[in-house]
């Protein structure tokens, strides 16, 4: 199976600050958003992305994309932080949070490579069990159940 990334869901701040509805998202992967990714959606950021089905890292931040508004089809500048759910030992899931956004997409427009934050590793399962919160361990226990 290629890797392909899917929203499942997006809360309601999400879709209020993107200008989309949960039926323009739900079940499809970012690219296929009409109008979410355009001219200035950088490859180094889709790729950074992408990254995320093979990282060993639990969380990632300091990823910076742009992407664009569904009505007004402006572009925003988010940063996220981004949580890796991991079952079986492969990533199977991902949770976007954006924790920055701006207008201001001018200085991302220059050439540039930004390598994301790591944030330090649980050194065993254990650790990485507790260091969660109770509603991605909620997730992982449906997703055992399935």
């Amino acid at each position: 199976l290629p890797l392909s990334e899917q929203v499942h869901a997006a809360n309601a701040q999400w879709l209020e600050l993107f200008e989309y509805t949960q039926e323009q998202v739900a079940g499809r992967p970012f690219n296929e958003i009409p109008g979410f990714q355009g001219p200035l959606t950088s490859e180094s950021s889709k790729l950074q992305m992408g990254c995320l089905f093979i990282t060993e890292e639990v969380v990632v931040n300091g990823i910076e994309i742009i992407n664009y508004r569904g009505r007004s089809k402006k572009p925003l500048k988010v940063a996220t932080r981004i949580d890796i759910l991991r079952w079986g030992g492969k990533n199977m899931a991902f949770l976007l949070s954006v924790v920055d956004h701006s207008e201001d997409v001018s200085a991302m427009l220059r050439p540039m490579a930004t390598v994301p934050k790591k944030v330090s590793r649980p050194s065993s399962p254990e650790e990485t069990a507790q260091s969660r919160p109770d509603w991605i361990k909620d997730i992982m226990c449906k997703m055992a159940e399935k």
